[in-house]
């Protein structure tokens, strides 16, 4: 289950956690891959806590859904 969360820093943003299992579905989907950029997935692969930017919160949680990943909100 990927967690979503507020960040501290910067103020505001939004960070997911995922575990190892959880970034290598990610990265195995090249139907995902080709619509992700180059840092994007470089994030995935070296990092479990990944920081969404402000505009493509909804397009990295529609590949999270895409992979058969489900998200926990963390706040409210």
């Amino acid at each position: 289950m990927v967690e979503k969360y507020k960040g501290i820093l910067p103020p505001g943003s939004i960070w997911y956690s995922l575990n190892r299992e959880e970034a290598i579905v990610l990265l195995l989907r090249p139907d995902l891959l080709k619509n992700m950029s180059h840092e994007i997935i470089t994030a995935i692969g070296s990092a479990s806590d990944l920081q969404a930017d402000n505009g493509k919160i909804s397009k990295l949680e529609q590949a999270f859904k895409d992979a058969g990943l489900i998200i926990a909100t963390l706040y409210d």
